[in-house]
Order: structure tokens, then C-alpha cells, then sequence
């Protein structure tokens, strides 16, 4: 029997017409065939289901040859046996499929040289599953296919007073570069994990680079004295970005983030090691080698933990800052993030 899995991207890959080989692997008992992406069917709304015959997208090209737009990757794991076709949800088949097809995406991305495309979630990934005989037609008996239809949507609550309060804004307000990059990197982390940790901490980089400052010119301190600080005979000695958020914070207000900010605290370490993790090991991963429970691979969960401890760190600090200091208006905020799945 075959289990013949349409997955359905965000993304679109454009492809000259003309056959390309799939790629063959066999997994245990079970081999798994990687059809190149195809096009779907727009006619079918119960079923993904690729088109027999792709429709060139006017305009586009690929190396001077007519192209049309794929966007449905098509993978079939067949088996000498009968497959349970009652199960819902289809674990573990769909991760049989999915985990190689992600694998053959990873590789593509690599030689392509592209960040557009990424590896699928099982359960962020609509597909459908078509049960096949070994010769290519449909099964007798039923059920014949399977669909799982996923969309995820990120609603933003608006309230009277979020409206007022943008309407007040000076018309030359802009928002804060770390405040940009945080919010940029909390939106990245399931696409691209190790740039979005990355990209959370240079926000506090810079934020920590605007604390010293501000409070620094707030100071009077003696002429020539912050320059010292800051730029001595070796960048070692410079003041890094964890010295800026505590002790000259600490100097400066008489306010230790340590002690009366610890999650956020706690959040900015974390960060600190995650983003250590992957620039020098290149691995996603709380934790230090050899200490605790050593390195811990970061999940959604804890990603957003760590991010809204780095905004609270951000607001807590923002709170002692000079009051012509660039900042994000204070207001509440009312999000959620809502999936909605089914079955046909």
C-alpha cells in the first residue's frame, strides 16, 4: 500500500516544466519517495492534490524556460503491508513523511542559498494523505483520503485606548531600534532559530550601549572619564553588555536589576547563553557544557519565556532612564494566537 502525503507550504518555489527525478529512501521496512514540488489543485477545496498538468505563471521564468508555481511537496511511504487508516491523528505516519521531506528541504535551502524556505510542522502544515494499491490506484475501500487543515492566526486585540494613544504619538515617533529587533526576533524564532536568538540579543546589545550613555551624559561625570571607561587599551576591558546592565546601572541609578528584576534577570542570562551556544557551537541551547544539567535545547515554550523577559528587562531599565529617552508608549497589550485544525 501506498500513503501518499500532499504537504502544503508557505512558501513557493518556481520550476521549469520537465521531469525531475525523486528522491528514494528506505526507512526500516518502508520506502519513502520524494516527489519534486508540485502544483496544487485550485479546483479541490476538501483535498490537497497536485495538478496532472502544472499552469505556467505568466511572467515567471526559470533559466529562460516557462515556469509555474509549486507549492505542495508530495511524498509517498509504501509499505507490503496495509496501513491503519482509522488513526487520527496520523502519528507516526506523517512523521515518517515529514521527517526526510524536511531533511531534502534542509538540503535545498543549503545548496539554494535561500532563507525562504524552512522545514514543516506536523502541526502547522496542512496536508492530505491519499491511500494508494502498490499500482497507483485508489483503494477500494474506505477511507480513500485524508485531510488536516491548519491555519494559524496572530490576532492583536485593538481597544479605544491603544488607538488614542498612537493618534498622540509625535508625528516624528519612532520606534526604538532594540524594541524593533526584539519584536523581530520573537516573530523569526520557528523559521530561524539560531539568527533569532542571535538577533534578540544584539537588541539588548544596543539597548545596553543607550543605558550607559544616557545615564552617563545625565552624570556630568569628569571630562575625559567615560571614554576611559569605555574604550581602554584592550576591548577585554571594556565595559560588555551584562556590565552595562548592572553594575554601571547600578552606579548610575543605585538600582540592581539583579535583585529587584530577577526573572528578567534570569531571562537575560539565558539569552545570553543561548545565543553563546549558537554563535560558538551551533546549537540552539540553554545551559553551559559541563555545568548543571548542561545544554538544553530551547523549545517554543521556553523561546517565549526568554523573549518577554528580555522586554520586561527592557521596560524595567527604560523606567530610570532620562525622560526625553526614546521609549515605547506604556499599554496594555491583548494578544493570542489561535489554530484552528479539522479533519475530512
Amino acid at each position: 500500500m501506498i500513503a501518499r502525503f500532499a504537504f502544503r507550504t508557505p512558501w513557493t518555489l518556481y520550476l521549469a516544466h520537465g521531469a525531475i527525478d525523486p528522491v528514494r529512501l528506505q526507512q526500516g521496512d518502508l520506502e519513502v519517495v520524494i516527489h519534486p514540488p508540485q502544483q496544487a489543485d485550485p479546483s479541490n477545496s476538501r483535498f490537497i492534490v497536485p495538478l496532472e498538468s502544472p499552469v505556467t505563471a505568466p511572467g515567471f521564468a526559470v533559466n529562460g524556460e516557462p515556469a509555474f508555481a509549486a507549492d505542495i511537496w508530495v511524498v509517498d511511504v509504501v509499505s507490503s503491508r496495509d496501513f491503519d487508516r482509522q488513526k487520527k491523528p496520523l502519528d507516526p505516519l506523517v512523521e515518517v513523511a515529514l521527517a526526510p521531506l524536511n531533511q531534502q528541504i534542509a538540503r535545498l535551502r543549503a545548496v539554494l542559498r535561500v532563507g525562504t524556505i524552512h522545514p514543516l510542522s506536523k502541526n502547522k502544515t496542512s496536508y492530505t494523505v491519499t491511500y494508494l494499491d502498490n499500482d497507483g490506484s485508489l483503494v477500494g475501500d474506505s477511507p480513500k483520503r485524508k485531510s488536516f487543515m491548519c491555519q494559524q492566526i496572530r490576532a492583536t486585540g485593538l481597544v479605544r485606548g491603544h488607538w488614542e494613544a498612537a493618534a498622540e504619538l509625535p508625528t516624528d515617533f519612532e520606534t526604538p531600534v532594540w524594541h524593533l529587533l526584539l519584536l523581530r526576533a520573537a516573530e523569526m524564532f520557528e523559521v530561524d532559530r539560531g539568527a533569532s536568538i542571535v538577533m534578540a540579543y544584539v537588541a539588548l546589545e544596543v539597548f545596553s550601549e543607550h543605558v550607559a550613555d544616557s545615564l552617563a551624559d545625565a552624570a556630568n561625570l569628569p571630562e575625559g572619564l567615560w571614554d576611559w571607561i569605555c574604550d581602554r587599551d584592550h576591548w577585554s576591558k571594556n565595559p560588555g553588555v551584562a556590565d552595562r546592565l548592572t553594575h554601571l546601572l547600578n552606579a548610575f541609578t543605585g538600582h540592581d536589576i539583579r535583585q529587584e528584576a530577577q526573572r528578567a534577570w534570569a531571562a537575560f542570562k539565558q539569552l545570553r547563553d543561548a545565543r553563546n551556544n549558537f554563535v560558538h557551537r551551533g546549537v540552539v541551547a540553554t545551559g553551559r557544557p559541563g555545568k548543571g544539567k548542561g545544554l538544553v535545547p530551547l523549545n517554543n515554550q521556553k523561546a517565549v519565556e526568554i523573549f518577554r523577559g528580555a522586554r520586561s528587562l527592557v521596560q524595567w531599565i527604560e523606567e530610570f532612564l532620562p525622560a526625553d529617552s526614546p521609549r515605547l508608549p506604556s499599554q496594555p497589550e491583548h494578544q493570542a494566537i489561535v489554530t484552528a485544525a479539522a479533519w475530512f
